[in-house]
């Protein structure tokens, strides 16, 4: 089989993916199935944040498939600094042209589903909470999600002149360096995930309860967003 043929570093990949896809799937069928129960006792429950879940799964899933897929059907040869740098054979060719074709469509995917899941978390905040600050900051937050995700497509569209020819031993065009572009879509992710996660924080805070029951309000809400 070819999931034999791999080095123990894809496997662990591809068996982290699969194990991470189940516990997907798992997590929203049983949010639709609670929804569901609520639905039968005449309580209208499901809402547009539970279909963003949806969407954001099927996202997922389909960006671990064609990880999968990269994996088990290409073979990625690194990047050499000239067309003379390495020889391949007409078989790598085809294998590197699939892995690289897999790994711009994996990473067009992935950003969706970053999108999608900022999405669904602001949503879901502006379901539970009535305050009008955070509503508002929800919605500038849903607003710079917006920019960072066509920012990161359509850089990841463009990054390379006159376009992918999903070859890099021939070297046509020019592309912009990749590691930089991880790095700074990254670190803007990230920024905009941490504005996320501390949003409801001071909200949970100013609630007339004991402060021991606010800090594990907190951590259920800190936790059910990771």
């Amino acid at each position: 089989m070819a999931f034999d043929s791999l080095n123990q570093g894809s496997k662990e990949v591809v068996r982290a993916l699969i194990v991470n896809g189940i516990v997907a799937i798992a997590a929203t069928v049983l949010r639709f199935w609670c929804q569901a129960k609520n639905e039968q006792k005449g309580i209208h429950c499901i809402h547009p944040d539970d279909w963003l879940l949806l969407s954001t799964t099927i996202s997922f899933l389909a960006a671990g498939a064609v990880a999968i897929y990269a994996l088990v059907c290409g073979e990625p040869v690194g990047i050499p600094q000239s067309s003379f740098d390495v020889y391949l054979s007409v078989d790598q060719q085809k294998k590197e042209a699939i892995y690289l074709r897999a790994l711009f469509i994996g990473q067009t995917l992935i950003f969706l589903v970053f999108f999608l899941a900022k999405l669904t978390v602001c949503m879901l905040y502006r379901r539970i909470f009535r305050v009008p600050y955070l509503r508002r900051a929800c919605l500038y937050l849903m607003l710079a999600s917006t920019v960072w995700f066509a920012v990161a497509e359509v850089t990841d569209f463009c990054i390379c002149i006159p376009g992918y020819d999903f070859s890099w031993v021939s070297r046509r065009g020019q592309c912009l360096n990749l590691n930089y572009f991880a790095l700074f879509i990254g670190i803007l992710e990230v920024l905009l995930d941490i504005a996320i996660l501390v949003l409801p924080i001071r909200v949970i805070l100013s609630l007339q309860m004991p402060r021991r029951a606010k800090f594990t309000v907190s951590g259920v809400f800190l936790v059910g967003v990771l």
